[in-house]
């Protein structure tokens, strides 16, 4: 008896491109911050984060400038209300205790690991 293997035809089991950029939009998200408010925050794309930990560190790859890193994040991050570049100082002197809670919740919908970790790098 021989056994004989035919070719079954089968969809795709891969991406196709157009649904591969599609799957990297963005979704933005409300966050609640108790005695804060609502703000609309979104994750930060692959050229926002290079350019986020550039503006942010000594060349050498680690951060030097932890408050220009948080309040960056937030520029980048933040859709409603949106941060502009010429108010990052306030930002800056900030309560921390609300800046780095909208910095965590950027870094985490951006699946860019650990804040803390990444400003303390």
């Amino acid at each position: 008896m021989t056994e004989k293997l035919t070719t079954v035809d089968r969809p795709p089991e891969f991406l196709s491109a157009d649904a591969f950029f599609q799957n990297l939009k963005t979704e933005e998200k409300e966050l609640d911050i108790e005695g804060f408010g609502k703000i609309l925050i979104k994750p930060i794309t692959v050229k926002q984060r290079n350019d986020l930990m550039s503006a942010s560190s000594d060349g050498s790859g680690k951060i030097s400038d932890q408050a220009k890193f948080t309040a960056m994040t937030l520029h980048f991050g933040m859709v409603n209300p949106r941060i502009p570049l010429d108010r990052l100082e306030q930002i800056q002197i900030g309560n921390p205790r609300i800046v780095d809670k909208i910095a965590r919740a950027i870094w985490e919908i951006s699946g860019l690991g650990d804040f803390e970790k990444a400003k303390n790098a």
